[in-house]
């Protein structure tokens, strides 16, 4: 992923609180009381998982993100944010939970990063991934940040079942953003979104988030998983 284009994600994407606050309440309930986040960013979600939390791990490669995050959380004596590649660094263990958003399609192992992720939890402990969905909508757009694929249900719980995990839950989010993909990175082949199609997806959001709650579609721009450490 370019300077630019992490630049352009964080930037809009962290500025979009309605988008932050729906994916945050999908994965609220999943989270417990002592947390690993793997590639926290500028920490858009750091703050909304410690804050039911008594520690939170927050990890991320580059430093410029881990001064953000950790100027976003300087009033949380509960987060600590380290600044470290989590395939290389030894990690936390004991742990409750592990959350990677929109992480894991970075990796070129991804079941080998599952594994080593299965050792920091505590018998019992769970997992929760958001990923990007429907590997027939890869793009420039995914290469563009460094994607090495996107999941369907199916190869998402062969990679947690692999890795020895007990998937509890694979759901479709965010279908409305299947068009947006599409149209940017299949048919028009950009990078990057406008800027204000990213602001009028999330003036969207409230209405989206009602539907789906009601209708829960089938397919959707992303997956959230939930899979507990098979012991």
């Amino acid at each position: 992923m370019s300077s630019n284009e992490q630049a352009f994600w964080l930037k809009h994407l962290g500025a979009a609180d309605q988008f932050t606050a729906w994916v945050g309440a999908e994965i609220r309930p999943h989270l417990g009381r002592s947390i690993l986040e793997i590639g926290c960013g500028t920490g858009t979600f750091t703050r909304l998982f410690a804050a039911g939390a008594e520690r939170v791990v927050a990890l991320d490669i580059d430093p410029e993100f881990v001064a953000a995050t950790r100027a976003a959380t300087s009033d949380m004596p509960q987060v600590k944010v380290d600044c470290a590649d989590a395939l290389k660094t030894e990690l936390p263990r004991d742990l409750d939970t592990v959350v990677m958003l929109d992480v894991l399609e970075h990796l070129p192992d991804d079941v080998g990063m599952l594994k080593k992720l299965r050792e920091s939890l505590a018998p019992g402990g769970r997992i929760v991934l958001k990923v990007p969905a429907m590997p027939s909508l890869f793009s420039p757009l995914d290469s563009a940040i460094g994607h090495y694929r996107r999941y369907s249900a199916r190869t998402l719980r062969e990679a947690l079942v692999a890795a020895d995990f007990a998937p509890t839950l694979c759901k479709s989010f965010n279908v409305l953003g299947i068009l947006g993909w599409w149209l940017n990175g299949r048919v028009l082949k950009r990078t990057a979104p406008p800027a204000d199609q990213v602001k009028l997806f999330d003036l969207l959001t409230p209405w989206l988030r009602r539907f789906e709650a009601l209708v829960r579609p089938p397919i959707g721009l992303s997956l959230i998983a939930v899979a507990r450490r098979a012991d």
